[in-house]
């Protein structure tokens, strides 16, 4: 895959759950020269949360094509990549370029 030079952030909707992440995310981003835009203009959404977050992150990403990657912040993490104690080094290797999309099925209504 390409690198990346734009991110997306999706939070947990609850910040005491993710403490410093956040933070962590920026200064990884800003290390591996990316920048961070909303999900609009984004070549990678980072999702920090669990399992819901990932969801509400996926749904809207639909459209746009944008992968979604997820930092798992919750209790399970079934749909995340990345353990929370991996953050900095799972996003080094997301930014460049080291990750593959998988394709999700979904239902139309």
């Amino acid at each position: 895959m390409p690198s990346v030079s734009r991110a997306a952030l999706v939070l947990h909707g609850k910040p005491d759950v993710l403490g410093d992440a956040k933070a962590r995310f920026e200064a990884a981003a800003k290390a591996a020269g990316v920048e961070v835009v909303d999900d609009g203009d984004a070549d990678l959404v980072v999702v920090l949360g669990g399992d819901g977050t990932m969801l509400r992150a996926l749904k809207r990403s639909l459209e746009t094509g944008v992968p979604v990657l997820g930092v798992n912040f919750g209790r399970v993490g079934f749909l995340t990549a990345i353990d929370e104690a991996d953050l900095e080094a799972g996003l080094a290797r997301a930014f460049a370029g080291d990750y593959r999309v998988v394709e999700l099925p979904t239902l139309e209504s």
